[in-house]
């Protein structure tokens, strides 16, 4: 397996492992599935993030704001995930699901991923729960391993960036992974196999999300993925 594919997989595994779909890899649930991802070449999402600027505000979600290149990732992702069942995708216009076009669903999903990480924060709030400092220790650590699995910080972060990820991004949704699993854990207990509660939780994640107010400061439809 070369660099490339090996941070795809694990770019792909932060973000699948955050937020619901997190509880299967936590819960040791039967529905946790293996995906393949493609590697791409090094200019795959060059033009998708050069169409605006990467610090530019995109989304914002109660206070927090989301910037172009955060909210690229995650179309990244999306796009990777699509074709990774797909094949390449060459007119995102083409309907794919429920009426909704390759390119709809992409957009849609990454939105909705970004609204998720603003519900956790709520549910965090809401429980009482935050990470502490063994938590951010162990995340040094992740990173860490993660470097050294690359060859150096350099080699890392120049595959990261082929799919619109840095350090920052990377390290969140670290953060939000390891929040994700102590909220989850001061709503249900530690997670085991005998007990899943992770439908419970999306329902709550759900929630949480409609009471996050939602600013779209740029029209996003009509990208051309």
């Amino acid at each position: 397996m070369n660099l490339r594919t090996s941070i795809s997989r694990l770019l792909g595994a932060i973000c699948v492992l955050s937020l619901l779909t997190c509880l299967f890899s936590l819960t040791g649930c039967s529905k946790k599935t293996e995906t393949t991802y493609q590697p791409i070449e090094s200019d795959r999402y060059a033009k998708l993030l050069a169409l605006h600027d990467q610090a530019e505000p995109v989304l914002k979600l109660d206070d927090k704001t989301i910037t172009w290149q955060e909210y690229c990732y995650y179309i990244a992702y999306h796009v990777a995930f699509v074709e990774s069942s797909n094949g390449t995708v060459t007119d995102w216009n083409k309907t794919m699901i429920d009426d909704k076009t390759f390119g709809q669903y992409v957009l849609e999903n990454a939105e909705k991923w970004v609204l998720y990480d603003a519900a956790l924060e709520k549910g965090a709030a809401e429980q009482g729960v935050s990470l502490d400092a063994k938590d951010e220790k162990e995340i040094e650590t992740q990173w860490n391993d993660a470097v050294k699995a690359a060859g150096s910080e350099e080699a890392l972060l120049e595959d990261m960036s082929t799919y619109c990820c840095n350090k920052p991004l990377y390290l969140s949704m670290l953060r939000t992974r390891a929040l994700s699993a102590k909220v989850y854990a001061a709503m249900y207990g530690e997670p085991s196999e005998d007990e899943d509660n992770s439908t419970a939780f999306e329902e709550q994640l759900d929630a949480w999300a409609k009471t996050v107010k939602v600013e779209r400061l740029e029209d996003l439809s009509g990208l051309d993925l």
